[in-house]
């Protein structure tokens, strides 16, 4: 499709970027491996983010090339990856069997569908590491919701679960008629809050 452009208020970012930052305990110690093209809205909480918490941010030229970004976690404290799901994907394809990352703390995977049999690996490869799916259109500040992962991943899921509003987001599921839709129901999402674009 078409690029689309936003207008999201620094109030609606600093919502999201307050709350990441009290929820996961998030630092000046804090390092955070910049992977998203900069047109992305997954780089504000790269750049403003790593700001706000008063860490570092290390940019990756190439978010494909697993040289580069292994380059990056072997010369910086990496805490934090922050990416879309392929990105993590093509990453763990690449590394030998025996890899592991004691570094990286948070791992907050958002952008797309998130496969069930991503947070079992990631455990292998970075066992002191939270998984957080994160979610939410563009025009919510980046995310309107998180969903914290844990082991085991039931089996019948067939991906993770899209999360709970952060704090100033709403949530509602509504039929045709914009009517709220009872639990299990399917309906369409509608997201409301601090963090919608102007």
């Amino acid at each position: 499709g078409n690029p689309k452009g936003v207008a999201i208020s620094h109030e609606g970012v600093m919502n999201t970027l307050v709350d990441m930052k009290k929820r996961f305990a998030l630092d000046e110690n804090e390092g955070v491996l910049g992977l998203s093209a900069l047109n992305f809205d997954l780089s504000i909480f790269d750049i403003f983010g790593s700001i706000y918490m008063g860490g570092f941010l290390s940019l990756v030229k190439d978010p494909r090339n697993a040289e580069e970004i292994n380059h990056m976690l072997e010369q910086f404290p990496i805490t934090i990856w922050n990416s879309v799901p392929a990105i993590m994907k093509l990453f763990l394809e690449s590394l030998p069997v025996d890899y592991r990352n004691t570094e990286i703390n948070h791992i907050f995977l958002s952008g797309d569908w998130i496969g069930t049999d991503l947070p079992a690996k990631l455990a292998d490869v970075a066992p002191n590491s939270e998984l957080t799916a994160l979610g939410g259109a563009t025009e919510g500040s980046i995310w309107s919701n998180y969903y914290q992962v844990k082991l085991p991943v039931p089996k019948e899921w067939v991906s993770i679960p899209y999360g709970t509003p952060l704090d100033g987001q709403l949530y509602r599921v509504v039929d045709q008629r914009g009517r709220d839709c009872p639990d299990w129901v399917p309906g369409e999402l509608w997201i409301g809050g601090i963090g919608v674009a102007k």
